[in-house]
């Protein structure tokens, strides 16, 4: 068994910087995600994506250039081949195209309703896609994920209310000011900003699928920078050695995994 385990992790133990394609710092652009991204207010930046590139560095001696943008313009680099990995990613078919995606253990990442208690509190997907009074605010190009609420972003830009913004931070302002009534959102990020807005008194939040799995996100490596060859030691060494380690600083930033979330 100790020979197996031996065989399995030694070409990582073994493995420079060059094998996973770090002979020059490694492009990531990050963006304000509630506890996944965030920074304080001397500038400091916290997070459980900024720890699992933190313990990245540490394994592979990898070093990385940061930058922080919104999510819309992250994309448009990413392909164009200006940015090198991209961290709390939803997989889709056109950014496959771009770059091959590696899923992460996340959870507290499935988006539930953050709305005013000024308004009545929808029970139902049938009841939140019928409420007369909402008017929604989401991120510019985001895809939240389940069909309910593409259907419930569609309704709300045909009947000329939904307001969009370039970043989640942005959004959760316009709820401050009344410009909106609800948002979507998941507890990654509402644990962090309900509280920075002083909005933890004055909204709820509704999950409308309390028992289904989290959404599959994880990172993102540019065709255009890494070879097949080398996603494959990321691959081995973000599903080996690091998963345990990233469960831990999740756990940190979260408390333990719900039961329907655990990965």
């Amino acid at each position: 068994m100790k020979t197996l385990l031996w065989l399995l992790l030694c070409p990582l133990l073994l493995a420079a910087p060059a094998d996973y394609g770090c002979n020059r710092p490694v492009r990531a652009d990050f963006f304000p995600f509630g506890l996944a991204y965030w920074r304080d207010d001397a500038g400091q930046q916290h997070g459980s994506d900024f720890e699992l590139m933190q313990a990245i560095e540490q394994e592979t001696g990898c070093r990385f250039e940061v930058s922080e943008l919104s999510r819309v313009l992250i994309w448009k680099k990413f392909a164009a081949g200006q940015t090198d990995l991209v961290l709390s990613a939803l997989p889709t078919a056109e950014r496959d195209r771009w770059g091959h995606f590696i899923a992460l253990p996340y959870w507290g990442n499935r988006n539930q309703l953050v709305i005013s208690r000024q308004l009545s509190r929808p029970a139902t997907v049938e009841a939140l896609l019928a409420h007369p009074q909402l008017k929604l605010g989401v991120v510019r190009s985001y895809r939240y994920g389940e069909p309910f609420w593409e259907q419930l972003i569609g309704q709300q830009r045909q009947r000329g209310v939904l307001v969009e913004a370039p970043d989640l931070e942005s959004v959760y302002r316009l709820l401050k000011l009344g410009r909106i009534n609800a948002l979507i959102s998941a507890p990654m990020s509402y644990r962090l900003l309900l509280p920075r807005f002083g909005l933890q008194n004055q909204v709820d939040t509704v999950d409308f699928s309390p028992d289904a799995p989290p959404l599959r996100a994880g990172l993102y490596l540019s065709h255009q920078r890494f070879s097949p060859a080398e996603i494959a030691r990321w691959e081995a060494l973000l599903n080996g050695p690091l998963q345990e380690r990233f469960k831990s600083i999740l756990t940190r930033h979260l408390g333990p995994a719900p039961l329907a979330e655990q990965p």
